[in-house]
C-alpha cells in the first residue's frame, strides 16, 4: 500500500502557512520585496553535500551569516551547533545579533561580565516591548560566550528594513576591520542575509576586500524542489544544500514547522496582556500551544485517516478527550472512576508523573502534558491506532501489553513522521550507549535484549508496567523511523503492524518476528544513530 503523504505535507503546508501569513494584517510593501527575492531560489541549481564542506568554508570566511526564523527555535540551535563544531581556543571571533538594538552594546558587555544579572539585562535591552521573540531560544549563545570568552555585538535599530541593514553593515565592518574578528556569525532575519541585502552592504562598506558566506535555513522552494525532483526520503533527511562556495542552506526541518511557531507566538505571546517575560521565558522555558488544540487535533486526525487510508468515519475521529498539565485533577478522577486494579492505576499515575503522552486503554482519553504539533500528531496517531481496534483494553498479560504499546507508539510516532519527517528518535547504537550506564535489571537493558533474541516470553512477567512502556516506547519509535521510508510501494512492517492492530494479535513472538523481519531489512542496522545536524 502506497501511503498518500505528500498530499498530507502539501496540505499542512498551505494550511499552516496561510493561517500563520493571516497574523499580519498589513504587509509593508518593503517586507513583499524582500520576500520575492527567495523566489529565485525556485530554480537556482544546488548540489548536496556533506558538512565538512560548510565546515570548510566557514574557516575560510570572515562573515558568516546565519538566517534566523525568529519564533523557530531550530534557527538559533543550528547557530549553537556550528559553533561548537568551529569553536577553538585559537579562533578570534565574536557573534552580530539582530535581537539587541545597537545602542544597548554597553549591556551586552555588562552581562557578559557577571556585572549585571540575566534579569537586568533584559530589563535594560527592554526585551520584552523591543524584540518579544522567545529569550530561551537566544540565552545560549551568552552562555557559550561566558564559557569561551568571546563577544557579542548588537546590530539592531530603528526605520524601515534597507535602513536597518545599512546600520547593521555599518557595525559589521568596523568591527572586522583590521581582523579585529578573524570569525563574525552573524544571526539575523532570513531575509536580509541574502547575498545581495545585508552580505553585499557589508562588502561595500568594507576598505578592504572580505571574505563571506551565507548560511540559508530551511528554504521551503528547496524542501519542495528536493521531494519533486530526488525522493521524498531525501526531502526529509538533515541535508546541507550548497549553492556556491559562499552560499548553503541546512535543510533539517519542514517548512510548516516554521508557520507553526509564528502561529504560536502571535497566539500565546505577541498581543498577551498579561504575558510575563520573567515568569513565563526566563524561569520555566515553557511554550504553549495555542487555544485551538481541539480544532488542530481533529484536523491532523483527518489528515493522517486520509493519509494511511483507515476509512474511519468523521464522527468516529470527533469522539475525543484530551487533557493537559491544567487539567490534572480530571484526568486521575478519570483513572480513578475506572474499573482498574492498583497496579494499573499507579502505572497510568505514573506516566503524569514522568510527563509521557499516553492514551489511556479502552476509552477515547488520551493526556499531553503540554502541546506541539510533534506531540499532538503522536497522540492523533494513538487515536487512530484506538479506533481501529474498537477501543480495545489493556491486555491482561506483560507480553500482550508489552506487544500492545509497541504497536500503539509506532503508529503515533509513524504518523508524527507525516507532519515531521525530521524527527529523531534513539535508534540502536544510540541505546546500547545509554545502557552503558544503567544498571543490568534497566528498561534500557532488557530493550536491548528484546532487540538481539535474547529474553523469553517468561522474563516479561517480573517487569514492571512503566519498565514496559518505556521498552514499548523506545522499540516502537525506533520500528517507525526506520521503516518509514519502505524501500518498496508495500510498507510490509507498517502493513502487519496494521494487520496486528485489527485482529489484536499483541503475542511477543508476533512483536519479535517483525523486530528480526526489520533488522534484516534494515542496513548497517547495528550502527545506527540517530544523526542531528
Amino acid at each position: 500500500m502506497k501511503l498518500n503523504i505528500k498530499k498530507s505535507r502539501l496540505e499542512i503546508h498551505r494550511t499552516t502557512k496561510k493561517k500563520a501569513l493571516e497574523y499580519l494584517e498589513y504587509i509593508p510593501e518593503e517586507l513583499k520585496e524582500y520576500s520575492k527575492a527567495m523566489n529565485s531560489y525556485e530554480s537556482k541549481a544546488f548540489s548536496i553535500v556533506d558538512i565538512s564542506e560548510i565546515l570548510k568554508s566557514i574557516h575560510q570566511s570572515q562573515v558568516i551569516y546565519l538566517g534566523d526564523f525568529h519564533t523557530f527555535d531550530q534557527s538559533s540551535k543550528n547557530l549553537e551547533r556550528l559553533l561548537k563544531t568551529f569553536f577553538t581556543k585559537t579562533n578570534n571571533m565574536a557573534i552580530g545579533v539582530e535581537f539587541v538594538h545597537i545602542k544597548h552594546q554597553k549591556a551586552i558587555d555588562n552581562y557578559l561580565r557577571n556585572i549585571i544579572t540575566e534579569r537586568e539585562f533584559l530589563e535594560t535591552i527592554n526585551y520584552k516591548e523591543s524584540w518579544r521573540f522567545p529569550w530561551i531560544h537566544y540565552k545560549v549563545f551568552f552562555q557559550l560566550a561566558k564559557e569561551n570568552g568571546f563577544n557579542i555585538i548588537a546590530l539592531n535599530s530603528e526605520g524601515p528594513l534597507a535602513n536597518r541593514d545599512k546600520e547593521a553593515a555599518s557595525v559589521i565592518a568596523k568591527n572586522i576591520s583590521n581582523n579585529q574578528y578573524q570569525h563574525f556569525f552573524v544571526l539575523f532575519g532570513e531575509l536580509h542575509i541574502l547575498p545581495d541585502r545585508l552580505p553585499k552592504l557589508t562588502k561595500d562598506l568594507c576598505s578592504s576586500p572580505i571574505s563571506q558566506i551565507v548560511i540559508h535555513q530551511n528554504l521551503e522552494e528547496i524542501y519542495w524542489r528536493i521531494y519533486e525532483e530526488a525522493d521524498e526520503k531525501l526531502a526529509s533527511e538533515s541535508i546541507i544544500v550548497k549553492f556556491s562556495n559562499k552560499e548553503f542552506s541546512l535543510q533539517n526541518s519542514p517548512p510548516w514547522i516554521k508557520y507553526e511557531s509564528m502561529i504560536y507566538w502571535y497566539e500565546n505571546l505577541c498581543d498577551d496582556p498579561e504575558f510575563d517575560l520573567h515568569d513565563y521565558i526566563i524561569e520555566t522555558g515553557l511554550k504553549s500551544f495555542n487555544g485551538n488544540v481541539y480544532e488542530n487535533f481533529l484536523y491532523l486526525c483527518r489528515q493522517l485517516n486520509d493519509t494511511l487510508n483507515f476509512q474511519l468515519q468523521d464522527e468516529e475521529l470527533e469522539d475525543f478527550n484530551i487533557y493537559d498539565h491544567t487539567s490534572l485533577e480530571t484526568i486521575i478522577e478519570k483513572i480513578n472512576q475506572l474499573n482498574l486494579n492498583n497496579e494499573v492505576r499507579e502505572f497510568y499515575e505514573g506516566l503524569i508523573h514522568q510527563g509521557e503522552l499516553f492514551h489511556i486503554a479502552g476509552t477515547n482519553s488520551y493526556y499531553c502534558p503540554s502541546y506541539s504539533i510533534n506531540r499532538i500528531s503522536i497522540i492523533a496517531g494513538f487515536h487512530v491506532s484506538n479506533l481501529i481496534q474498537n477501543k480495545t483494553p489493556l491486555p491482561a498479560t506483560s507480553e500482550k501489553i508489552l506487544g500492545y504499546l509497541i504497536y500503539t507508539n509506532y503508529i503515533g510516532y509513524f504518523s508524527s513522521k507525516v507532519f515531521n519527517p525530521f524527527r529523531k528518535c534513539d535508534l540502536y547504537l544510540d541505546l546500547v550507549k545509554k545502557s552503558q550506564y544503567q544498571e543490568e535489571k534497566s528498561w534500557q537493558t532488557i530493550c536491548l535484549k528484546i532487540i538481539r533474541d535474547e529474553i523469553s516470553t517468561d522474563s516479561l512477567v517480573n517487569i514492571t508496567l512503566l519498565d514496559i512502556f518505556n521498552i514499548a516506547k523506545q522499540i516502537g519509535n525506533m520500528m517507525a523511523d526506520l521503516s518509514f521510508y519502505s524501500t518498496s510501494d508495500n510498507n510490509i512492517i507498517y502493513e502487519r503492524i496494521i494487520n496486528h492492530l485489527i485482529k489484536r494479535n499483541y503475542h511477543f513472538e508476533s512483536v519479535r518476528k517483525l523486530i528480526n523481519e526489520l533488522i534484516l531489512s534494515t542496513p548497517n542496522f547495528y550502527q545506527r544513530s540517530k544523526v542531528i545536524l
